[in-house]
């Protein structure tokens, strides 16, 4: 299972007493409780992204922007209301001076030529 380190993190904060409790039964030994102190927490994953992943999520992020900014016009404006802007097909349509339809066909064509131009390098 891939899990990131500040899920895990969560995780445990989250069900910390049920663990303490059912280790306990395990043990027979109602009294210990296990802290993590000192060196121990050292060893806890900083759930904060490392360097090298925010300038591979910017690169990214950077491609993505370079691809919309490619897309035709009018696709674009679509794409853009919809899936960034959020607005409802009328609205863009309104908005736009276009059918529904063709604010639709102009989403899923922009979706296309995206999907196809971020194909993994």
């Amino acid at each position: 299972m891939n899990v990131p380190a500040g899920d895990i993190a969560a995780l445990y904060q989250a069900e910390v007493r049920r663990l303490r409790a059912f280790v306990r039964r395990i043990v027979g030994n109602h009294g210990a409780d296990v802290e993590l102190t000192g060196v121990e927490l050292e060893h806890v994953a900083d759930p904060r992204p490392t360097p090298e992943t925010i300038v591979m999520h910017r690169r990214e992020l950077r491609r993505l922007l370079e691809a919309i900014a490619a897309l035709p016009e009018r696709r674009r404006q679509a794409f853009v209301l919809k899936r960034i802007e959020g607005l409802a097909y009328d609205e863009i349509a309104e908005r736009m001076g276009i059918s529904r339809n063709t604010v639709i066909s102009q989403v899923v064509a922009a979706m296309a030529q995206l999907d196809a131009m971020l194909e993994p390098v």
